[in-house]
């Protein structure tokens, strides 16, 4: 399914879920406060998780089927030994490979939910000037960002590697 399709999907949910029960889940106004803030967090992160749980679960389903996982469960190991000390050494370097187009389909994303939901962001800091400069600037802080979040996601990578898998 499409960013955009399931983008949609969700604002059409989120209305119906203020229809049923008064609880108002979005708001399209640009001074809405938190209402702006959790709703276009979440529509950001729907489309990149589907695809690296995607991706996890096919590696996981191809890495169960190698010999060397059935050896280990022949041999009576635990299920998390397993799963720790064999598939994710194997599945990690696919998350790695894809760690920036997922970051990317995120910014995708930004670009769309900033101008469906008329939240002020750095897309519309973007969109709005005519000069050279306030572009760059945003398009920097985009650059920037996406490095953070990066960084930030291999470091949580290198931590978890390190405290749970034994080398």
């Amino acid at each position: 399914i499409p960013d955009f399709i399931i983008i949609i999907l969700s604002l059409i949910l989120a209305v119906n879920i203020y229809k049923v029960t008064g609880v108002r889940i979005i708001s399209l106004r640009a001074d809405a406060g938190t209402l702006n803030l959790w709703f276009p967090t979440l529509l950001v992160s729907i489309a990149p998780t589907l695809y690296m749980f995607k991706l996890v679960s096919v590696k996981y389903l191809q890495m169960s089927s190698e010999d060397y996982i059935k050896t280990a469960v022949a041999k009576g190991m635990r299920l998390n030994y397993i799963n720790f000390q064999h598939v994710y050494k194997n599945v990690e370097p696919f998350i790695k490979a894809e760690l920036i187009k997922v970051i990317s389909l995120s910014v995708g994303n930004l670009f769309i939910i900033e101008y469906i939901m008329n939240v002020s962001g750095i897309t519309k800091f973007i969109f709005q000037s005519n000069e050279i400069q306030p572009i760059a600037i945003g398009l920097f802080s985009m650059l920037f960002i996406s490095g953070v979040v990066y960084l930030s996601i291999r470091i949580v990578l290198y931590l978890f590697k390190r405290g749970f898998i034994y080398e």
